[in-house]
């Protein structure tokens, strides 16, 4: 990357902000984490920085929203913005994952079931009443269906698991059952 006066001047200006932030013990709002990840911060900085974890679900960082962030290492995983156009049999969706490209990631792929239970706990559940009403729900950080979303964790070689995302209700069911898509991938 070359070096130029104004992404410096904003780089110093960046950590100011977080150094004034962590001496007065008050964490970032979602607003400047966002814009600090839109610059090209890692999560890992902003963390170590005086963010607080929480504050970076629902938050877009290279094309999907952040559902697990490690504290520790700071790698994490993200769900694509929007799901698949259509509903899809378990095939086509593992498929559909892993020849998607977002933003020069084409490593997506279909989340396992404890990923889609994440997603559902920290986006389409983010304020913990153990509902998600669909994309009008306020708190909602992800747009999801009030709907089964398919999982890549097979049950046996015709039935898959799936997760619904108006109560996270689990199922087990013919892998030829259309149901919503959303794509993940790690960071």
């Amino acid at each position: 990357m070359k070096w130029n006066k104004t992404k410096g001047l904003t780089l110093i200006l960046t950590l100011a902000l977080i150094n004034i932030n962590c001496e007065s013990n008050e964490n970032l709002s979602r607003e400047k984490i966002q814009e600090f990840l839109d610059e090209g911060m890692s999560p890992k900085y902003i963390l170590d920085n005086g963010a607080s974890l929480d504050e970076f679900y629902g938050l877009t960082y290279q094309g999907g929203f952040i559902f697990y962030l490690d504290a520790n290492f700071g790698n994490g995983m993200i769900a694509a913005v929007e799901d698949a156009t259509d509903r899809m049999s378990w095939h086509d969706a593992k498929s559909y994952c892993e020849n998607l490209s977002i933003e020069g990631n084409d490593d997506w792929n279909l989340p396992k079931m404890e990923h889609l239970t994440l997603m559902w706990l920290n986006l389409a559940d983010s304020d913990g009443d153990g509902y998600c009403y669909g994309p009008n729900d306020p708190f909602n950080l992800g747009g999801f269906e009030s709907e089964y979303y398919h999982s890549s964790t097979e049950q046996d070689l015709e039935d898959s698991r799936s997760l619904d995302f108006y109560d996270s209700l689990e199922s087990i069911g013919p892998k030829n059952w259309n149901y919503y898509v959303r794509a993940i991938r790690s960071f």
